[in-house]
């Protein structure tokens, strides 16, 4: 009869990723990793996800169906 063989490998996934958290006293920039001001000034950041593993970076969709967004406060 007819047979037939073969072999296939399969390799771990590498998730990863990395965080580049970023501050300026205007929302437009321009973005620094370190600023020094006056207590009471207003500060704006940016946060930047780089993907740098070989999984694709999906990002969860919240209840009310925007990408993301975030609120910080005291």
């Amino acid at each position: 009869g007819n047979t037939a063989s073969d072999s296939l490998i399969v390799e771990a996934a590498s998730p990863g990723i990395s965080l580049i958290k970023q501050v300026s006293t205007t929302p437009t920039g321009p973005w620094v990793s370190y600023l020094g001001v006056p207590l009471g000034t207003q500060i704006y950041y940016q946060f930047t996800i780089e993907n740098t593993g070989d999984v694709p970076l999906v990002m969860p969709a919240s209840p009310g169906g925007s990408r993301l967004s975030m609120t910080l406060s005291e």
